[in-house]
């Protein structure tokens, strides 16, 4: 997998959360009915699409890698509590480092084929 596809991968698994919540808001305002000159309004609506788009795309991902990789998952990415690196997810979840950086390829290459940015 190309770097920047992964990297761009990588930021949105770290911005799940905040995302999430983003949408929800978004979801409860009701878009007004809007114009094609009211570009602003389209944007608004392009970006929500989108982002509900990859937060459903994350969701399905999480549900369907096994129990150690969701842990992975969390730690890594959405637990943004603790800043914790490759090294000590590895740790915490008792893998060693070779099998952490496999295991959170797979991840990657499995969202970036449903997000269709695979390189």
């Amino acid at each position: 997998m190309d770097k920047a596809v992964s990297n761009y991968l990588e930021y949105e698994l770290r911005c799940y959360k905040a995302m999430k919540q983003r949408q929800a808001l978004e979801d409860r305002r009701q878009l007004d009915r809007f114009t094609a000159q009211d570009m602003t309004a389209l944007e608004r609506y392009r970006r929500s699409r989108y982002r509900k788009h990859v937060i459903e795309v994350i969701e399905e991902t999480y549900e369907s890698v096994d129990e150690l990789d969701r842990q992975l998952i969390e730690l890594y990415y959405f637990d943004n509590s603790s800043v914790i690196n490759g090294d000590g997810v590895a740790d915490k979840l008792h893998i060693s480092r070779r099998d952490f950086y496999n295991r959170k390829q797979k991840i990657l290459d499995r969202l970036g084929k449903c997000l269709g940015v695979e390189s």
